[in-house]
């Protein structure tokens, strides 16, 4: 399944009042209460320009999506725009003729939202998280601790191979690996296939692949991991393409 990144954006692109009206709506009755939805909104706009010295603490939601679970957003940050593509936009659920999802393997994890979401939906399943960043990684952690051991994240990059490799970005919904440079910052890679080995058959039901780019090199090395993986959903970044990709 792909997802190009433009497809994504379309939300964004109907005139504004009317995807105010629906996001408010869809987050009011589908998502958050009232009160969390405008402490959330409250937040992100009073500190709009602030320095990050008075940014302030991550904000705690109780989120119905999550069956009254609490995730934590830091204000004046990306995270407010992917709780909402999280939540309303829904990208990163599987198809529903999958039929029974044991393991998901979470390629992007960012904080944690969408692996919250996964153990909510899937509240058998062992589910593994890839950040690369590790101040995203950390509230991630927060985040999916309700779910117990079931639920982890590894901080780190998926990459064709282990080692280390250079990241770059300036959002916290934006690093990306960047393996031409020679300076930056610097973090773990782990390979698609000692990810897989973190599963106890090395196998996994679905991979959800949102990395920033790094998904066409992944792909381009799919022979020696897509046969232990019944599904992966992936969102395709430019200049990479669907045609590409297939």
């Amino acid at each position: 399944i792909l997802i190009n990144e433009d497809r994504r954006a379309k939300m964004f692109s109907m005139p504004r009042i009317v995807r105010a009206i629906r996001q408010k709506r869809d987050l009011l009755y589908g998502t958050l209460s009232l009160v969390n939805y405008l402490r959330l909104r409250r937040a992100h706009s009073i500190l709009r320009g602030a320095s990050p010295k008075r940014q302030g603490p991550p904000l705690p939601l109780r989120v119905r999506a999550l069956k009254g679970n609490t995730v934590f957003c830091r204000p004046m940050t990306s995270d407010f725009p992917v709780f909402v593509q999280t939540f309303l936009g829904l990208h990163h659920v599987p198809p529903a003729d999958l039929g029974q999802i044991q393991t998901i393997l979470d390629l992007g994890s960012n904080i944690g939202l969408t692996l919250a979401h996964y153990a909510t939906l899937f509240p058998t399943a062992r589910i593994v998280g890839v950040e690369l960043d590790p101040g995203n990684a950390l509230l991630c952690g927060v985040n999916i601790k309700p779910y117990g051991d079931r639920c982890s994240v590894v901080q780190g990059a998926v990459w064709v191979s282990d080692g280390s490799i250079t990241y770059d970005g300036a959002e916290e919904w934006g690093f990306h690996v960047s393996p031409d440079q020679s300076s930056g910052r610097s973090v773990q890679s782990f390979s698609m296939s000692t990810l897989l080995g973190m599963f106890p058959e090395q196998t996994v039901d679905f991979v959800k692949m949102d990395v920033e780019g790094a998904e066409k090199e992944l792909i381009k090395a799919g022979e020696s991991w897509v046969r232990n993986v019944r599904c992966v959903k992936v969102e395709i970044h430019p200049p990479y393409s669907v045609v590409e990709c297939l």
